[in-house]
């Protein structure tokens, strides 16, 4: 789907509630389009990631799909920050760093393999919580859920854009080097890196999930 069929499907999508059934049964264009977007979307790594990545504006429009994640009493507890081209070597400094820190042993192919991740992907966005620890209705875990959902949205909008994206972790991410990087208050947590740009392959096929292991009926046990 380019970029006027997404804006055709909001605009759809304000007008009228969507019943999302399965796309092969659906009879409303609308919704077919969307559940087959979300069952086609795949992560891909980041150094299976090359340009061309998404345009400045294209970039934006998909930030801003992730801002309409559900949200309860509206804390926004979502930041993406994107690391630039010209800022990537600093941020493979920083990534090198961690790794020597970590390990005193490491050899230098280790420590030069950590920090060429930095480079991967033609688009990098940090992803960070901002919390508001202690908020009378909203706790901690769920605003976490709220910036899965914002996280979820931006994976969307990348693939509905017509690119693929992988959000990644790991170790070091909990770092105090890498959180005081990237965190300007106390209640910031860099929770990882989400990479976009275009799949140099395709991605590998994802094991089904079965849905009788995920979902049921709730069997009150008094």
């Amino acid at each position: 789907m380019d970029r006027h069929g997404l804006e055709k499907l909001a605009d759809d999508c304000a007008e009228e509630p969507m019943e999302c059934s399965s796309p092969a049964n659906s009879d409303r264009p609308v919704a077919a389009d969307l559940c087959a977007l979300i069952a086609a979307r795949r992560s891909v790594a980041p150094k299976r990631l090359v340009a061309p990545g998404p345009s400045a504006d294209e970039l934006e429009a998909i930030v801003a799909l992730a801002l309409t994640a559900p949200d309860h009493c509206a804390l926004r507890p979502w930041r993406y920050v994107l690391v630039e081209k010209k800022s990537r070597e600093l941020l493979g400094a920083l990534f090198a760093q961690e790794k020597e820190e970590h390990d005193p042993s490491a050899s230098v192919e280790d420590i030069d393999k950590e920090r060429s991740r930095a480079l991967n992907a033609p688009t990098l966005l940090a992803v960070i919580l901002r919390s508001t620890p202690n908020h009378a209705k909203v706790p901690v875990s769920e605003q976490l859920i709220s910036l899965g959902g914002s996280v979820q949205n931006l994976l969307l909008a990348a693939h509905a854009y017509g690119y693929a994206a992988m959000i990644t972790s790991g170790r070091k991410i909990a770092s105090t080097l890498l959180q005081e990087a990237f965190c300007d208050s106390p209640t910031d947590q860099l929770v990882g890196f989400i990479s976009i740009g275009t799949p140099s392959r395709l991605p590998n096929e994802r094991a089904e999930a079965k849905l009788a292991e995920h979902f049921q009926v709730w069997s009150p046990k008094f």
